[in-house]
């Protein structure tokens, strides 16, 4: 993959983990023998990615923040990044599954999903203190059907399977982050911004988030 098709070792790294979670299924199902295992001391160790996130400056921030989008898509793309930006950078796929009974009175609470199937620790609950960008962006895009347990915004749906439900969200993130990269590209913003890496550089955000 590295060699011939040049991918980048945190590609590697997602596809390979990926592997070593169906390799474990198969042993715990009795599909495949515990000496077939590739991974591990003495075996094949998965790469770990080095890729460099840099973070935004405030004068990025406040350009991307006060522009205007040159299309619908655009508009979405933003609305969606400032949401995650407030949201102490909540990642896409939580954005999804997010539920009305999550949202309080004045903050969001919720479990990432990331580590809630991980399974290594125990899982955090995270609040997020609502501001006003945050209430005219779930009063925007909020979706009609309001039941307790419904999803907040209509990304996925209870009626999909669990593997629709993967591939819309992964395909919406995409839809995000292409949009909102052109956005940026309009604005004279060179840098490969995406949704990706967001709650890495909360801090440098925070301390500059109220301002913006």
């Amino acid at each position: 993959m590295i060699d011939e098709l040049g991918r980048s070792e945190t590609t590697v790294s997602m596809y390979l983990r990926a592997l070593r979670t169906i390799f474990n299924q198969a042993i715990r199902d009795g599909i495949l023998q515990p000496d077939s295992y590739p991974f591990g001391k003495h075996k094949y160790v998965i790469p770990t990615g080095d890729k460099v996130i840099k973070s935004l400056s405030k004068s990025q921030l406040r350009l991307l923040k006060d522009g205007v989008p040159q299309s619908s898509e655009q508009v979405i793309a933003k609305d969606y990044w400032f949401f995650s930006y407030y949201a102490q950078g909540m990642n896409i796929k939580d954005i999804a599954l997010l539920k009305h009974n999550d949202f309080k009175q004045d903050s969001i609470q919720y479990y990432r999903a990331k580590t809630k199937t991980t399974g290594k620790k125990k899982s955090r609950l995270i609040y997020v203190t609502l501001n006003d960008e945050m209430r005219d962006f779930f009063k925007k895009y909020k979706s009609k059907k309001e039941q307790v347990d419904g999803y907040v915004f209509p990304i996925i749906s209870h009626s999909m399977t669990a593997k629709e439900q993967y591939q819309r969200i992964r395909n919406f993130t995409r839809f995000i982050n292409q949009h909102f990269r052109s956005y940026a590209q309009y604005l004279g913003i060179d840098e490969p911004v995406s949704t990706i890496g967001q709650d890495i550089h909360l801090q440098t955000h925070l301390s500059i988030m109220e301002q913006v």
